[in-house]
This record gives C-alpha cells, structure tokens and sequence, in this order.
C-alpha cells in the first residue's frame, strides 16, 4: 500500500506551487490590463465574431440574386430543351444550381426516358360496348373472362 505521506522524498525538495518570491526567482513581468481595457478587448472580438456570423445585406441580396438567376437559367434550359425535358422539373428539381440541375434532369431523363416530352405515348384504346357506353379494355377482357 502507497504511503500517503511519501516519507521516500527529499527535504530540501521544492513544490511546484510555490511561489516565485518562495523559490527565490525574479517575478514575472507581464502586462496588467484595466477593467476598461479588458472589457474593450472583449467588445472588440464579440463584434469582429458577429459580423462573421451575420450576413450583410449586400451578401443577402447577392446570394438572392444568384438564386434568381440561377432559376433562369433552368428555365432557359427547359424552354431550349425542345421537349426533352418537362416543365415540372422546374417544380420539382432544386434550381439554385443550373449545372446540377441540367445534370439530375439528364439522369432522369436517362432512367426514366418516357418522362421527356418527346417520348411516344401509349394510348389506351377505348372500347365502346354495344350499349354505347364508354368501357376501359379491363372491364371488357374481364367480362370475357368471367364465368357464367
């Protein structure tokens, strides 16, 4: 079991929190500031920390207009698309990026090519039963089917 005392050490050893009049050494020299001064270092650096945080107007309306124009240029890009991209993209696609935004609409595009305008459309052929009502080709092939 470890002394708590440490008999083992030396008498004339010196502890680390004495003070430097205690050890013998000079005092050290270092610069007192006021209370005005501190509080003026301290306003200083809330003011240079804050103005990094809060956004200027003139860095909002830039950012604002960036938005703007990037918008316009997916739509420039929807308009001269000639039918290869529909216009919900617009709604549906982040536009504050016109490359990302031409990138994503290609990828779709690419994956899913019946989304284009351009693409055929299948019709669904309408049925007309003797009775002159309209029926879906579902309910004609499900009546052919059905037992009697």
């Amino acid at each position: 079991m470890a002394d708590i005392n440490n008999t083992n050490a030396e008498p004339n050893q010196q502890q680390s929190n004495a003070t430097p009049a205690a050890t013998g050494e000079p005092a050290a020299t270092g610069k007192t500031f006021t209370q005005d001064e501190v509080n003026r270092i301290v306003s200083d650096r809330l003011a240079r920390e804050r103005t990094k945080a809060d956004p200027t107007a003139a860095d909002t309306r830039e950012k604002e207009l960036d938005e703007r124009e990037n918008k316009l240029k997916c739509r420039e890009l929807i308009a001269g698309s000639k039918g290869k991209y529909p216009e919900q993209f617009l709604d549906i696609l982040d536009t504050s990026n016109a490359d990302s935004f031409q990138k994503l609409a290609d990828k779709l595009i690419e994956t899913f090519p019946r989304l284009s305008a351009n693409a055929p459309h299948i019709i669904t052929p309408r049925i007309v039963t003797p009775g002159g009502n309209d029926a879906s080709t579902v309910d004609v092939i499900a009546q052919a089917f059905k037992k009697h």
